[in-house]
């Protein structure tokens, strides 16, 4: 087995809420098992045990299939943090920030069908058709062009008279100084337009309190496959 030792690791997308929170600086420690060739996680986590401050080791396995999409910065802050953040806007300047990046759609692989209605197979639109999805976001429109982050949510066929999609997606950022920070995309998503546009209406971290908008342009579109290409063009404001 091989053994990687990070540090400074704040937080892991996993679904045990009481991970959301991991302390700063502890030692992380990954393992990869030769035979099958499956990455897992071995957190080794300091936790209070009792009022006079002694302290117990904690440990924790969690299988991850992408150790490279894994691993992320955190920056959650708490709740101290934050209300004295809001306590500042009275001074802070709004910003604007400009991002550009490219969105990649595999059908029933990084987005799978959770839920269609009786009459969605007759429906010229697929009304009813339900799908999750954890997409990649990337630098170029290559498909492995550089990594920056995932785009993470959901989407319905929610038109009877042209294929229109409600998105509601998350994109998680993950490069430089973006890191761990998100915004927040909900609406309707003509698919067959080749320009789009989108509200952006929330974020977190970098772009606390965003509003803004994004507008995608069909790269490439595979209509019987359902796989695509979009490039994304994001304004946003926020402090």
């Amino acid at each position: 087995m091989h053994a990687y030792h990070l540090t400074s690791l704040a937080c892991l997308m996993c679904p045990f809420h009481s991970l959301s929170n991991i302390l700063r600086n502890d030692e992380i420690t990954i393992w990869t098992d030769k035979v099958q060739s499956t990455p897992f996680i071995c957190l080794h986590i300091l936790k209070e045990s009792n009022s006079r401050g002694a302290f117990k080791l904690s440990t924790a396995y969690f299988a991850i299939r992408e150790l490279n999409l894994l691993v992320f910065s955190s920056v959650v802050q708490s709740p101290e943090e934050v209300e004295n953040w809001f306590q500042e806007l009275k001074t802070a300047e709004l910003k604007v920030t400009k991002l550009h990046f490219y969105f990649h759609d595999l059908r029933e692989h990084t987005s799978v069908e959770v839920a269609s209605a009786n009459s969605t197979a007759s429906s010229p639109t697929l009304f009813g058709y339900s799908a999750i999805m954890d997409d990649p976001l990337t630098e170029g429109p290559e498909f492995s062009s550089k990594p920056v982050g995932r785009v993470q949510g959901l989407y319905a066929s929610a038109s009877f008279k042209e294929f229109s999609l409600l998105c509601a997606m998350t994109l998680v950022f993950t490069d430089e100084k973006y890191n761990g920070s998100t915004l927040s995309v909900l609406g309707s998503n003509p698919t067959m337009h080749q320009h789009r546009e989108m509200p952006v209406v929330g974020g977190t971290g970098v772009f606390r309190m965003a509003r803004g908008i994004a507008m995608l342009t069909y790269i490439f579109f595979d209509v019987p496959g359902g796989n695509a290409t979009v490039e994304y063009n994001v304004i946003v404001q926020h402090y």
